[in-house]
């Protein structure tokens, strides 16, 4: 009981103390606070909105609707024999590999908030279901940072591998054992196509805000780290460690592909805190979380590398990312804060609607 009382004192002085320390960086150096929140809000608005938000709502919707169990019985072998989980797991880790870095937590939540998989095996899918989508890879890395979808394309296929290698070898050393002569394979059941999409629209929303919440803090805490760290390399690692959207737009500049591609993998401890948000209730080894990333981000760097020996890139195209950073359009913006606008309102006439019908 005394060592509870004393970790809990502990965790409390370290809580106060980050927060009074980040308070009075802010209230001390305003003007670098507001430049990195508006970095953050731009990145959101142009690139993390409008490529994940759609993603969110569809990985939502296959498993508010039931069109996950359609897809439990014709894959199910190949999941278990290549991941050692149950053929309901299918459209999540197939979300996870197309949607973007949240997209995966989210489907896994679903599925183990309805009981469909259990918290072991939720665990295991949260090690490896971590992973940038094209939207991400291909429009803003391959097309506004390096002038060539080729390379987004490349990046994605090697993001794609070290996430199937990963997820196989978890599954080798995985305990559980799934008896293939007791499988029952429930009829699927349909939900409502407008209650199902409304749901899964809301609970996108609701994902997208909290996760530009924390890239927006994450903007501002990088700034207060660039008017510190004077050496340029430890500035980049320091860019790789924290947010993996900055890390891009910055170290393309000046800085090998395959370390574009580690980052990528690895994800910044951003993206870390957006999964374990999207996992809510389902606790993780963080620490073997981050070594998993630490993992993927040296295959997807070896698999980048190996994937451009066979198909090669022009130097220019790597020298043109050195005159420019990504330019993010105006109508982009524009709409990416329409469409967050419009997310808030839907998920207040939400609120208010059933309110309504309980009173």
């Amino acid at each position: 009981m005394r060592f509870f009382k004393i970790t809990e004192i502990k965790k409390v002085i370290l809580l106060s103390f980050f927060a009074v320390s980040a308070c009075t960086l802010i209230l001390i150096f305003p003007d670098e606070a507001s430049a990195g929140a508006k970095n953050g809000l731009e990145f959101c608005a142009g690139v993390l909105v409008p490529s994940l938000f759609p993603f969110m709502v569809i990985s939502s919707f296959t498993i508010e609707s039931g069109l996950c169990s359609l897809l439990e019985k014709p894959f199910s072998k190949i999941i278990r024999h290549l991941f050692n989980l149950p053929g309901i797991c299918t459209s999540t880790i197939i979300m996870s590999l197309v949607g973007g870095y949240p997209v995966g937590a989210r489907g896994i939540r679903g599925l183990y908030e309805k009981g469909l998989i259990t918290e072991k095996e939720a665990k295991q899918m949260a090690y490896f279901c971590v992973c940038s989508g094209p939207g991400f890879l291909i429009t803003f890395v391959g097309a506004s940072l390096y002038h060539n979808k080729n390379i987004g394309i490349i990046l994605l296929c090697s993001s794609v591998i070290s996430v199937l290698i990963l997820g196989i070898t978890i599954g080798l050393f995985n305990k559980n054992k799934i008896d293939t002569n007791n499988i029952i394979y429930s009829k699927p059941k349909l939900s409502d196509f407008s209650q199902s999409l409304a749901k899964s629209a809301t609970d996108a929303s609701r994902g997208v805000i909290e996760m530009c919440a924390l890239v927006v803090f994450f903007s501002v805490f990088i700034k207060f780290g660039e008017m510190v760290i004077t050496n340029q390399n430890f500035l980049k690692g320091f860019y790789i460690l924290t947010e993996v959207t900055t890390a891009s737009n910055n170290l393309s500049l000046n800085t090998p592909i395959y370390i574009i591609a580690f980052a990528l993998g690895f994800g910044g401890l951003c993206v870390h805190f957006q999964v374990f948000q999207g996992l809510k209730d389902i606790k993780i080894n963080k620490l073997l979380f981050f070594i998993f990333r630490i993992i993927q981000g040296i295959l997807t760097a070896l698999f980048t590398n190996i994937l451009l020996h066979f198909f090669p890139v022009s130097e220019q195209v790597f020298s043109t990312a050195e005159k420019t950073n990504a330019v993010i359009s105006s109508s982009s913006y524009l709409g990416s804060i329409m469409l967050v606008i419009t997310a808030v309102c839907f998920i207040y006439s939400i609120k208010s609607n059933n309110k309504k019908l309980g009173g």
